[in-house]
């Protein structure tokens, strides 16, 4: 069976919004049947997300403001990346300056799109075990976060029933379950 052409082609691009770390473009694209269409987006520098699991097996969690739907959103600690930095970099950097909490104990989980219809931000997420509080927290300008934690149960309950509705805390957790589901396979 011949697979269909699905690809687009740019045809023109203008930068329509140069904010701080978000640039969002429309461009002009050919479709496969010779069409054409615009397309809108921002290009973001990419983030990465931590599954801090203390040694009690605890999941440590934040609760945030978030302005864009206007409410206090339970997530795990994230943050964008800085320029020339490394994804485990910058989950390394985010957990501490967002939490005080360090680990020496780090996994790659894979990484997702968040927003495909409209980004090309790619989150990295990591699983940070066996986490430490060694520091105070150093929040970025305008950043105001309180921590807690919650067992396995809780968290997941907290998902179900939509306490918890943030995007990459929700496949952050799925991805843990998936990682820890293939271990006790390997047993």
């Amino acid at each position: 069976m011949k697979e269909k052409n699905f690809f687009e082609k740019k045809i023109s691009s203008k930068k329509v919004f140069d904010g701080e770390f978000l640039n969002i473009f429309s461009d002009k694209v050919l479709l496969p049947n010779g069409e054409q269409a615009t397309r809108e987006y921002f290009k973001h520098p990419g983030a990465s997300a931590v599954i801090g699991i203390d040694p009690n097996g605890l999941f440590l969690m934040e609760k945030q403001y978030r302005y864009p739907v206007q409410e206090l959103c339970i997530e795990f600690p994230a943050g964008k990346t800085d320029k020339n930095e490394s994804p485990i970099k910058t989950a390394q950097r985010e957990l501490k300056e967002e939490t005080g909490f360090v680990s020496e104990n780090w996994h790659l989980l894979g990484n997702f799109h968040p927003t495909i219809g409209y980004s090309d931000e790619i989150i990295y997420l990591f699983l940070a075990l066996d986490i430490e509080k060694k520091y105070e927290p150093s929040f970025d300008h305008g950043e105001y976060v309180e921590t807690f934690f919650l067992s396995e149960d809780d968290l997941l309950n907290h998902v179900r029933t939509g306490k918890i509705r943030d995007s990459k805390t929700i496949v952050c957790f799925f991805k843990y379950l998936l990682h820890k589901k293939n271990l006790k396979n390997k047993e």
